[in-house]
């Protein structure tokens, strides 16, 4: 997680720690290589810092007024509910032991976040839930991941999303630069998933050859009638 202030790069004002992520998808099969779906879950993103005087929120932040000089922690309970597209490099109707994809989307957080202390547990800023008011932002999906078949009903799937908020209140805490002046920094998330998907008609390959004679038989298998799916999980 971090967040980006222009051409200036990256920002890490926390150590950022690694947290748990989860989703569940319905989507459809458009083309044989188009997908869409319609999917929600959630995200957990949690940072400490044990010097809060290299914040630029110190002393201007109402969080940080009288200034915070113990060791802090955030967490971020991010839930996402998200509209995105999935293109395959192969055609779906193939049984592949590696087809990858390209995704992307757009989706809607909400937030329950916590600042507090790191000794004492003391909560003393936060969104949603019993902390402050509620607050929820759109967010963008970029990803790229790749497709397993096991069986004409099961594939294997793992992905790697990058999800872009155009707020920063990821890390819980608002950005100021050497004016005093709050800063609009755009905030990433990455989310690594491996995932099982599940398909109520089977994915097959397009017309058998017979055998006879070197020639086509004409007959479709009884599962490639159609290559544009139902619901695919």
């Amino acid at each position: 997680m971090g967040e980006m202030n222009g051409s200036s790069g990256m920002i890490q004002e926390f150590n950022n720690q690694f947290g748990f992520s989860g989703a569940i998808e319905i989507s459809k099969y458009l083309t044989p290589h188009f997908e869409l779906g319609l999917g929600a879950g959630s995200s957990n993103l949690s940072g400490k810092l044990n010097n809060p005087s290299d914040l630029t929120a110190q002393g201007l932040h109402t969080a940080f007024i009288p200034e915070v000089y113990d060791p802090i922690e955030y967490t971020n309970k991010l839930t996402k509910l998200s509209l995105a597209g999935k293109y395959y490099l192969k055609s779906v109707a193939n049984e592949s032991l590696f087809n990858p994809f390209l995704k992307a989307g757009v989706g809607y957080l909400t937030y329950n976040s916590e600042l507090k202390n790191m000794e004492s547990g003391e909560i003393f800023f936060g969104k949603g839930d019993e902390n402050s008011a509620n607050l929820s932002t759109g967010v963008a999906i970029a990803g790229v991941g790749f497709k397993t078949t096991l069986s004409p009903h099961l594939s294997l799937v793992a992905s790697a999303d990058f999800n872009f908020v155009n707020y920063d209140m990821l890390d819980v805490v608002h950005n100021y630069d050497s004016d005093e002046n709050r800063i609009e920094v755009k905030g990433i998330f990455s989310e690594l998933k491996i995932g099982i998907i599940y398909t109520t008609k089977a994915v097959t390959g397009g017309n058998k050859s017979s055998g006879k004679k070197g020639k086509s038989s004409g007959k479709r298998s009884k599962h490639s009638s159609d290559p544009h799916l139902p619901f695919a999980r």
